[in-house]
């Protein structure tokens, strides 16, 4: 039942009563074995227990100040009353919680709102509140900096760290410009690939939003100095000649920084040592831990010889081989002469003093043998064998006197020679070469390149006399150049086009004509002019130009030229066009012979 005053309700147990006029319309409860009438209104005498009117709570509620420990925040509650106090966070709805007087509320955060009022168990007096807030900036205990990066270490024992920042300016950056973090009281920070020798500002922000003063620090000049000789040493093993390896190391008087070696001053090792197969040069710098680095010293290795002797021509008598070798790089320190065609120990060479040419006879052999001749250099490098045979009767040698050569062709050519050999002499064989190694039993040689012809006589037992020479110098089968470049251009008051070399070079055989060919776009086919040259072989270059009158002076022309040379090689420029308006377009067709 309801009246202006309460309301009447009941369960199983008990009556349930609501005073309306009461500020947190406290519930009563009469247990229903008690008998309690209450007065239904309809004026009879029910002898009416009449609930009492809730006990109206006042006191004030008092808040401490906020206490902060590693990113959470306390409060004490108390009153000066003897009432309880309860409390709820961030609501007023819901179950209350009972706190004694004087006892602190934790694990709270920044922007939480703790709610909290008097009670006497029953009733509950007004809500007080209490917002948390951090107002604390975070503060940057220390920074450190190398060439290029700051160590930043900083503390916030309120709401916590969740951002840090880096700048090249003072102004406080927005908040947005911070790089977010888990929320930690203690933020240690590297700043990396920072410029060197550069003012950084380095800032935290806090979860409130409060944002630390911004701490200066400035980057570290860290170049490396240059290494020169004064402060670079450089050792190599082996010093003398070698045809194995060589292995150079770098050494430095310079501390605090990486010594850095390369073979092309391009591709750097953190290593002091580099290894040689060939010759080459090594370069040392020394950078620092940016990777600036400082300018190189370098150091070259001359000393690796895998090459060869090699023995270039031999003759003998009875009893005695001569023989010629050369060896431009170590140089030739002693030869060996055997009967059997196994490379000997170096040990059984016989020494001579260094020299890139050496002319040796060997003496007191036998007759009619074949012997086998063999080179030695500084870097233990040892020749093919040369095989020789001296004979009871050398041939005579070929000369002016006994011998002729002839060529055909006879004038400049861009096909092969062929020379043929004659001789006066009688009983011998007659061999040509054209390297004086390979040689053949025939009185012809076909010369593809200018070159020497050699001719010779060798007995029965196979040994020659001295050779003669014979050079080639008539072959020609490269074809005319321009160094320069070929302009390609029209006259725009009357139907001519120009074609224009600006160095024509041909060193051998010498320019014989030129052919220019041209036709506008409407025509079919092209039109030519011949012009007849004649320019010897030089290394003078030529400025040649050529013209042609064309039938439509509004069309696109086309033009290229060939260029002969004595010998009939020929080279095409590229076919060019060029527009009514000079514009010149060269099309994609390659220089062809």
């Amino acid at each position: 039942m309801e009246n202006g005053k309460y309301t009447l309700t009941e369960d199983d147990t008990r009556f349930i009563i609501v005073f309306k006029e009461s500020k947190t319309k406290t519930e009563h409860y009469v247990e229903k074995e008690s008998k309690a009438i209450i007065d239904d209104g309809d004026g009879d005498d029910d002898n009416p227990i009449n609930p009492e009117e809730p006990e109206e709570i006042k006191g004030t509620v008092i808040f401490g100040n906020t206490v902060w420990n590693e990113g959470k925040a306390s409060v004490t509650i108390s009153t000066t009353t003897n009432y309880k106090i309860e409390y709820q966070k961030n609501s007023t709805s819901g179950r209350w919680t009972i706190i004694e007087n004087g006892s602190s509320v934790t694990n709270l955060q920044h922007g939480d709102v703790i709610y909290a009022r008097l009670t006497d168990g029953v009733n509950s007096g007004e809500e007080a509140s209490k917002t948390i807030v951090d107002t604390i900036s975070p503060t940057i205990t220390d920074v450190t900096a190398t060439a290029n990066s700051i160590t930043m270490r900083a503390i916030d024992n309120e709401s916590g760290i969740n951002g840090y920042a880096i700048t090249t300016s003072y102004s406080t950056p927005s908040a947005s410009s911070f790089t977010s973090i888990t929320a930690t009281s203690i933020v240690n920070k590297v700043f990396s690939g920072l410029t060197p020798n550069t003012t950084y500002y380095v800032w935290v922000k806090d979860q409130a939003g409060n944002i630390s003063n911004g701490y200066a620090m400035k980057t570290v000049d860290d170049t490396p100095p240059d290494l020169n000789s004064s402060n670079v040493t450089f050792k190599q093993n082996p010093t003398g000649w070698t045809n194995g390896s060589v292995t150079v190391t770098a050494t430095t008087t310079v501390s605090g920084y990486t010594l850095q070696t390369s073979k092309n001053a391009s591709s750097w090792s953190n290593t002091n040592t580099q290894t040689f197969t060939t010759n080459g040069t090594m370069y040392a710098r020394l950078i620092n831990s940016s990777g600036t680095a400082g300018d190189y010293a370098s150091y070259n290795v001359t000393n690796i010889d895998k090459t060869k002797p090699t023995t270039t021509g031999a003759t003998a008598t009875t009893n005695s081989i001569s023989f010629r070798a050369i060896d431009y790089e170590s140089g030739i320190n002693g030869y060996a002469i055997t009967t059997t065609n196994y490379t000997p120990s170096t040990n059984n060479f016989i020494t001579v003093t260094n020299t890139s040419n050496l002319y040796k006879t060997i003496t007191g052999l036998s007759q009619n043998t074949t012997y086998y001749i063999w080179v030695k250099d500084q870097a233990g490098n040892i020749s093919n064998s040369y095989v020789m045979k001296t004979t009871e009767e050398a041939p005579p040698a070929l000369t002016s006197s006994n011998v002729t050569f002839s060529q055909t062709p006879t004038g400049w050519t861009k096909q092969d020679v062929v020379v043929t050999v004659s001789t006066t002499e009688t009983g011998y064989t007659l061999q040509t070469s054209q390297d004086l190694n390979s040689w053949t039993n025939t009185n012809k040689q076909t010369v593809k390149v200018n070159g020497p012809v050699y001719a010779r006589l060798v007995n029965s037992s196979g040994i020659p006399g001295d050779y003669a020479t014979y050079n080639v110098t008539n072959i020609d089968k490269t074809a005319p150049d321009y160094q320069n470049y070929v302009s390609i251009y029209r006259r725009l008051d009357l139907g001519q086009g120009i074609i224009t070399f600006r160095e024509v070079l041909e060193e051998q055989s010498g320019i014989s004509k030129v052919i220019l060919y041209y036709k506008t776009e409407s025509e079919n086919s092209y039109s030519s002019q011949t012009y007849t040259h004649n320019y010897p072989g030089s290394s003078t270059s030529h400025y040649l130009t050529y013209s042609a009158m064309f039938s439509d002076q509004y069309e696109t022309y086309y033009m290229y030229a060939e260029i002969y040379d004595v010998a009939g090689n020929i080279r095409r420029t590229c076919t060019a066009s060029v527009d009514y308006e000079g514009n010149t377009n060269y099309a994609d067709d390659a220089t062809t012979y």
